[in-house]
């Protein structure tokens, strides 16, 4: 179960990433879900991923930062699976590499360097054709997500001199996950937790998400199918499956765009606040004593007005309040 010390980690998150925007990639929580996180990041430069968007969603664990989340991809690309909890060195199928520092922002830029590494024939691991995936890459610009809309347009345009060049924060941990994530094997985790669950559900709308190890032997995880959202144009019907429903249902995700901070500009959605009640604020802490100090007042207040007034007895004398 989620602590105030969770929460408060999780808005750090939060924070950093919207005062230090990147041109590559950006993420949120879910409004009414802080430990579901969508993403969206650009293919790295250079390589066949050039000029992609790709949307995914990173699920919190109740302890993180202690333990790893999980990551699935919601967008074709050709290197990831969709609609998997993907296995890397960065995720909950390896906890003995996580470190409580790290946060978000390692997680997407350890995520877009991955891209043009080879699958190796592991699970839920693709490697397909670099034609194709230069086509996707094309195609993911249009892709729609039925609670953020457009990707295209949710990246931050930011001028961060960068050359044409990947420019990592985490480049020195990133290339030891590189490392782990080619000579380590999986660890084997215990059953998941009702909240676990909870969580799958909320995001999937209650089915199984199909669990996949890009690192780890066709022997140790068995998969289960997921409906996962299709690429799609940018349109008004483009969050709904050709049924005329969601492919997925998942909580509104109104905060998303406006914690993604655009060059001069916001981006046209006008979401809902977000309301998040920090009890070791000052003002809560205020506002406690202030309620105590009352009550106490009121208290003494009760015990005057009982020391003045008279009680008649059965024998019919009067008695004075504390005579």
């Amino acid at each position: 179960m989620s602590s105030r010390s969770n929460i408060r980690r999780i808005h750090a998150d939060v924070k950093e990433l919207a005062k230090n925007p990147s041109s590559m990639y950006t993420a949120a929580p879910l409004e009414d879900d802080l430990f579901v996180w969508h993403f969206t990041l650009r293919g790295p430069p250079k390589t066949e991923f050039e000029g992609g968007v790709y949307h995914g969603m990173i699920l919190l664990p109740p302890d993180y930062p202690f333990k790893p989340p999980n990551i699935v991809f919601n967008t074709p690309n050709g290197r990831f699976s969709v609609g998997t909890k993907i296995c890397l060195s960065i995720s909950a199928y390896h906890p003995e590499h996580w470190q409580p520092a790290w946060g978000i922002r390692l997680i997407l830029e350890a995520l877009i360097s991955f891209f043009p590494t080879p699958s190796e024939g592991a699970i839920g691991g693709l490697d397909w054709k670099p034609e194709e995936r230069k086509r996707l890459a094309k195609e993911s610009v249009k892709w729609s997500c039925p609670q953020c809309g457009c990707i295209g347009n949710l990246i931050p345009i930011v001028d961060d001199d960068a050359g044409g060049e990947l420019k990592l924060k985490f480049s020195e941990e990133i290339k030891q996950l590189h490392m782990h994530n080619v000579t380590t094997p999986p660890v084997k985790t215990t059953p998941k937790k009702e909240e676990d669950e909870e969580k799958d559900k909320a995001v999937d709308g209650g089915g199984d998400v199909k669990t996949a190890c890009l690192i780890c032997p066709t022997t140790t995880t068995s998969t289960t199918s997921i409906t996962s959202p299709s690429p799609s144009p940018c349109s008004p019907q483009s969050s709904k499956s050709e049924g005329g429903t969601k492919p997925w249902d998942a909580p509104n995700l109104t905060t998303y765009a406006r914690l993604h901070l655009k060059a001069g500009r916001k981006i046209p959605l006008k979401p809902k606040p977000m309301v998040v009640y920090d009890y070791d604020s000052p003002t809560i802490q205020a506002w406690g004593i202030t309620t105590l100090i009352m009550f106490v007042i009121l208290a003494l207040w009760f015990v005057r007005i009982l020391e003045d007034f008279e009680i008649l007895t059965l024998d019919g004398s009067i008695v004075l309040g504390g005579v």
